[in-house]
């Protein structure tokens, strides 16, 4: 009769562990998101503050002004290009008054939807969708006014549907006024094809620069976006290469500190284990998270690297004091006196008989070390000390959001379940791989 292998024994064991399984698929999930984070993500810091904290799977729509307001601009327009100067007559809030503009740079060269050629300034937005870019003209120039001037305009917003035509009171050079709205249809996304900035209009509004190109409507942002404009999903999927990326590396750090220290201490014993244990209990008289404070503190620039320091430096103790005891307990069987018997040093002993005996509570403690570390850089970057933006980050996702906690709850409220589900999915990972080690236990 075939018997299963030691391993197929514990995966079997693991799988009837439900919770275990949940656990397991969503650290698989993680680890996808983290491979893949670059295509699903591309552009995770692009900024749109026209689409700042939109909720999750809602539309955006542009509405203008019902009145125009008067407010403070230059006036752009073109000339030829051999005047330095020009005056012309122009339309204020006060009534009609001559102008002096100043050259600036050349005009851009148009052909319109009917064909006709046209001169516009090359920095202001006058272009329509639909115009058609010939190039830098020679012969004309883009001329803005000396000075600003009150001019009479529309105010557009840009607001949920159903939200963006509700009376409101807006603050226009200092002063408060009652704004009343009318519909606009759906935003349309800006891009600018020199900076990647982006920003939103109504549908073939001739407010585009010659390097903006109209994209097309909003996409509905699937996990709403933050206070900048930012795609929620996109952060996150970002941040959960930086999590598990931190995870992962701090335990390594701590199992590189920790394993060697509770493997002397507990072999060998005696003033060896009494100096080093004293020792890990100076650590863990510090707050961990306090601690891992205190070492970002020495270092002048704050990176990545500074964190796996730092929370290495913290999380090592749990697993020395593990380790110490499984040595002090797995050094007294037959086998140990078997091999001193046969000649093997102590360091043989230590690495190729004790440690393999002591994989499996390394395994179950790793796997709740990594939840923890997520935590701690979660912590770190909530209090504005761990990654720096615009990295994404969940902590640092939940400080910004803290600002809009109440009309933006979703905000930091997506980020905080996110880290949630992750630490209660390696949580439940960890119990189940210290349940299926175990022999004694019935899964």
């Amino acid at each position: 009769m075939k018997h299963d292998t030691y391993f197929v024994t514990i995966m079997k064991r693991l799988l009837r562990h439900k919770l275990a399984v949940v656990g397991i698929v969503i650290v698989i999930l993680l680890i996808l998101l983290s491979i893949f984070a670059d295509i699903l993500a591309p552009t995770p810091n692009i900024m749109n503050l026209d689409a700042a904290l939109i909720p999750p799977m809602k539309e955006v729509h542009c509405a203008r002004s019902k009145e125009k307001i008067a407010q403070s601009r230059y006036l752009y327009m073109t000339g030829s290009a051999n005047q330095p100067t020009l005056t012309s007559s122009v339309v204020t809030a006060k009534g009609e008054i001559q102008a002096e503009f100043e050259n600036i740079g050349v005009a851009i060269e148009v052909i319109s939807e009917n064909g006709q050629k046209s001169f516009v300034p090359s920095s202001f937005g006058s272009l329509s969708p639909t115009d058609k870019l010939v190039g830098e003209s020679k012969d004309f120039a883009t001329f803005r006014t000396k000075k600003s001037y009150k001019l009479m305009d529309y105010l557009y917003h840009f607001k949920v549907v159903g939200e963006h035509t509700k009376p409101t009171r807006e603050v226009i050079e200092g002063d408060f006024l009652d704004m009343e709205w009318e519909d606009m249809g759906v935003a349309y996304l800006v891009v600018d094809t020199t900076t990647n900035q982006r920003r939103l209009h109504y549908k073939n509004a001739p407010d585009l620069k010659s390097t903006e190109t109209e994209i097309g409507p909003l996409p509905k942002p699937l996990l709403g976006t933050d206070t900048t404009g930012r795609d929620i999903a996109q952060r996150l999927v970002q941040g959960a290469r930086i999590s598990l990326y931190v995870g992962i590396v701090v335990e390594l750090i701590s199992l590189l500190i920790g394993i060697p220290i509770g493997a002397i201490a507990g072999y060998f014993g005696g003033r060896i284990d009494n100096w080093f244990m004293r020792f890990t209990d100076i650590m863990f008289a510090f707050p961990g998270l306090l601690f891992a404070i205190a070492v970002m503190s020495i270092f002048e620039e704050r990176s990545i690297l500074t964190i796996f320091i730092a929370l290495g430096l913290v999380w090592w103790p749990q697993i020395a004091r593990i380790i110490r005891g499984q040595y002090i307990s797995l050094k007294e069987y037959e086998f140990v006196e078997g091999a001193r018997a046969i000649g093997c040093s102590n360091f043989r002993i230590m690495t190729k008989h004790l440690l393999p005996n002591t994989l499996a509570p390394i395994i179950v403690y790793s796997t709740l070390g990594i939840a923890s570390a997520i935590m701690s850089e979660a912590g770190l970057s909530f209090l504005g000390i761990g990654i720096r933006p615009p990295t994404p980050s969940w902590g640092t996702m939940i400080n910004e959001g803290f600002q809009h906690a109440l009309d933006a709850p979703h905000v930091w409220l997506i980020p905080g379940f996110v880290i949630a589900i992750v630490v209660l999915a390696f949580n439940f990972l960890g119990d189940g791989l210290r349940d299926a080690l175990d022999p004694k236990l019935k899964i």
